[in-house]
C-alpha cells in the first residue's frame, strides 16, 4: 500500500483524496471491530473494539479496508492475465496498514505525525484494486502494518 499527502487545502480544484478529517457526516457514533486494537498493534480475536466514526479505524473501514474480508494480491500484474499468479489475503494487515498511513505513524509505534484533514492519495496492489491512484502526486511513503518502509 502506498500513498502520498498534501494539505487539504492544496488539493486540486474537484479532487476528492481521502482526509486524515471525517469524510462524510455518519449517526452512528461507533464502529465496531472484532479484535483488540491498540496504538502498538496489538490485536486479539476474542474482544471487539468499538471505534469512533471520525477515527482512523473506521475510516480505513470505509474506505474498504475491511479487517474481515478478503481479496486477491496477485503477483505479476492483475488478475485473469497470462502467467499471473493470483493469492486470496486477508484484509487485516491491510486494514492495520492503512491505520498507520491515515495518522502518519512512520515509525510504527503510535506516534502520529499527521495534521487533521490532511489529504491523501491511497492506492493498493490488490485485485479487484481497493483503492486507485486518484492524483498525479509523487510517491511520499510505502507502508506495511509496521508502519512506513520507504
Amino acid at each position: 500500500m502506498a500513498y502520498q499527502s498534501r494539505p487539504a487545502r492544496s488539493a486540486a480544484s474537484g479532487a476528492r483524496p481521502a482526509s486524515t478529517s471525517a469524510a462524510r457526516p455518519s449517526r452512528r457514533s461507533s464502529s465496531e471491530l472484532l479484535g483488540h486494537r491498540d496504538r502498538r498493534s496489538d490485536r486479539r480475536s476474542t474482544v471487539f473494539t468499538f471505534a469512533c466514526t471520525t477515527g482512523v479505524l473506521a475510516h480505513c473501514t470505509e474506505w474498504g479496508y475491511r479487517p474481515w474480508a478478503e481479496a486477491e494480491l496477485c503477483k505479476n500484474g492483475k488478475k485473469g492475465k497470462k502467467g499471473k499468479k493470483c493469492e486470496t489475503v486477508q484484509l487485516t494487515d491491510y486494514h492495520q496498514t492503512c491505520t498507520r498511513m491515515a495518522r502518519a505513524d512512520y515509525c510504527g509505534d503510535g506516534v502520529s505525525w499527521t495534521a487533521d484533514g490532511t489529504a491523501l492519495d491511497i492506492w493498493d496492489d490488490l485485485s479487484p484494486q481497493i483503492q486507485g491512484r486518484f492524483l498525479d502526486w509523487t510517491t511520499e511513503a510505502e507502508w506495511t502494518p509496521d508502519g512506513a518502509t520507504a
